[in-house]
């Protein structure tokens, strides 16, 4: 009787033990945590590839550097042959980053001095918009030859668009689903919000409140350039789910 009762035991034990192992296989077969958060990372890369790509902005900068004698002549306004990037705008600055007229004519760059400075960094972008009134009533721009000026290194990068945050803000609240589907070419849905690092709000789109369970979110640190050249730093949080 005794061995009976022991064996029955044994049986129940293998029976509960085969019935956790079944719930654990259910589990990974038709749940799978770890299947799912892989996912959700493989669509976050996707999300957050495809948004920089849609904010992406050119920017190209190199400094130039008057002899002194040019400070000497009469029009302020000067000229250098150089091929800036095609397509693109100036943006001239000072020593102190204050913004000075510059503008693109034909095969030159043309920079309205301030006397009596002779350092300025020039920005070019397809977001820029060059000043108006630069070089105005000036008959004849005075073309520097070379051994007048000193350019500095030429330097690119990419950087986020002030603008396309704007359309991408736009896009969202007005038509979402083209935005995702037919613009960013997504399958996942996300929500974005990007401030400056002092607080200033440049977008913000939310379609709803996902889960925690099913979402990726993260704060990705970006620098975005605004039409006048200027570059602020801001964080982008992204969220994303299935």
């Amino acid at each position: 009787m005794h061995s009976k009762k022991g064996a029955a035991g044994h049986i129940e034990i293998i029976i509960s033990f085969l019935i956790f192992i079944a719930f654990v296989v259910f589990l990974l077969v038709f749940i799978n945590p770890i299947e799912k958060t892989k996912d959700n990372k493989h669509y976050f890369e996707i999300t957050e590839k495809a948004i920089m790509e849609y904010l992406k902005a050119n920017l190209t900068t190199f400094s130039v550097n008057f002899e002194p004698e040019v400070l000497l002549q009469p029009d302020r306004c000067v000229c250098i042959d150089y091929d800036y990037p095609a397509n693109n705008k100036v943006v001239g600055k000072d020593d102190v980053y204050n913004r000075v007229p510059a503008i693109t004519t034909g095969d030159y760059l043309c920079i309205e001095l301030i006397i009596p400075k002779k350092f300025y960094r020039l920005y070019f972008s397809e977001e820029f918009t060059e000043e108006t009134g630069a070089c105005e009533g000036t008959s004849h721009y005075n073309v520097l030859s070379e051994d007048l000026y000193t350019l500095g290194v030429l330097n690119k990068y990419e950087k986020i668009s002030n603008k396309s945050l704007y359309s991408l803000n736009q896009a969202y609240d007005t038509n979402y689903e083209n935005l995702r589907t037919n613009i960013l070419n997504l399958n996942n849905y996300f929500n974005i919000e990007v401030r400056t690092t002092d607080g200033v709000l440049l977008a913000y789109g939310k379609i709803q409140e996902p889960k925690e369970e099913n979402i990726i979110a993260r704060d990705i640190p970006i620098e975005v350039i605004n039409e006048n050249g200027d570059t602020m730093p801001a964080i982008m949080n992204l969220q994303v789910w299935e």
